[in-house]
């Protein structure tokens, strides 16, 4: 089999190669060594590597696995980004004159890297134009976590269909892609240091919100596999189980807060004043491993309020708690409205 060698620039690249590419190449017959940070400097006999993009330390480096690797069915490749790339990497003068073209701007430095390692196997890639770009994809997620940004959000939607695609969102100093969230949304990078502080120790649903508002790629891919596994967890229980029947709400229903800032609003929850954005915590039962659920009433509360349950079932299986939620009504009823919305 194909053997690939991969050098990353930083943590976050090293990250997605090892846990998306490597299996993701060997559906194909390609198998991915462990993935490389590139080298960027060596001091005292010890090579030192990632957090930088000097060329002339990770060219000695790509050199050196080179020579160790010598069969033809050995292939080495790069992942780096184009923006903030060293000054001395090779045609890098002439590849400043395409600005204009970014494709072709990349396209002269790949075939000048190649040229400078001088072996066939070698195929460099480089990342238009900031591996960061990716949260251009759908910048309406950032809704999510930032509350009355509508038009901030907007903008940021704006910048993403200017261009064919988010790599092509330009690399200056104050306009590459991590630049424009900040600028539309600054507490952005406040959280990123606010969240840096944390105990690794506090896990708080309000730590791990802020967590989310900051996490790196790198951190979210990691994330993801722990959601993988969650799924194969609930998978072994639906073997057993058809569904599960659990509470959708930590309460009944309540009066709303209508404060501007969502945590700045308050329920009641076991005579604790918690902020709204707890209450996720039992609906996140079922999204975070990304199962189909079903809500139901259940009766009323003491004070005549609605109760319900969610019906959680297997993964692509949304008949399941559907149909369930259909004997149930049968079974017990339906739907009654609390005493004074019976009109």
């Amino acid at each position: 089999m194909p053997r690939l060698y991969l050098f990353a620039e930083g943590a976050t690249e090293l990250t997605f190669a090892g846990t998306m590419l490597k299996p993701h190449l060997a559906h194909f017959g390609l198998y991915m060594q462990p993935p490389v940070l590139i080298a960027n400097a060596r001091k005292k006999g010890r090579i030192h590597r990632g957090g930088g993009s000097k060329y002339g330390p990770m060219k000695k480096d790509i050199l050196r696995f080179l020579r160790q690797e010598k069969g033809e069915d050995v292939f080495f490749t790069t992942m780096i980004d184009l923006y903030g790339i060293h000054g001395d990497f090779p045609s890098l003068v002439e590849a400043e004159r395409l600005r204009h073209s970014p494709e072709k701007r990349v396209e002269t430095l790949e075939q000048a890297f190649a040229r400078d390692i001088g072996d066939g196997r070698f195929v460099p890639y480089i990342q238009l134009h900031e591996y960061e770009s990716y949260l251009f994809s759908d910048p309406k997620w950032f809704e999510y976590f930032y509350d009355h940004h509508e038009k901030q959000i907007a903008t940021l939607k704006a910048i993403a269909d200017q261009h064919a695609t988010p790599e092509l969102i330009d690399d200056g100093a104050h306009s590459a892609p991590s630049k424009r969230i900040i600028e539309m949304l600054p507490d952005y990078e406040g959280a990123k240091a606010a969240a840096g502080q944390l105990s690794p120790d506090d896990r708080s649903l309000e730590s791990e919100r802020l967590r989310g508002i900051a996490l790196s790629h790198r951190d979210w891919l990691m994330a993801e596999g722990a959601r993988a596994g969650l799924r194969a967890q609930w998978r072994e229980l639906f073997a057993s189980f058809d569904a599960v029947i659990c509470p959708l709400m930590p309460t009944p229903a309540y009066p709303h807060d209508h404060s501007p800032e969502q945590e700045a609003r308050r329920v009641r929850i076991d005579d604790t004043d918690r902020v709204y954005p707890d209450q996720l915590a039992w609906p996140g039962i079922a999204t975070l491993p990304g199962l189909p659920a079903t809500a139901i009433p259940l009766g009323l509360s003491p004070e005549g309020l609605p109760v319900g349950v969610q019906i959680v079932g297997p993964w692509l299986e949304d008949r399941t708690p559907l149909k369930l939620a259909e004997l149930i009504e049968r079974e017990f009823g339906g739907f009654v409205p609390p005493p004074m919305f019976d009109d």
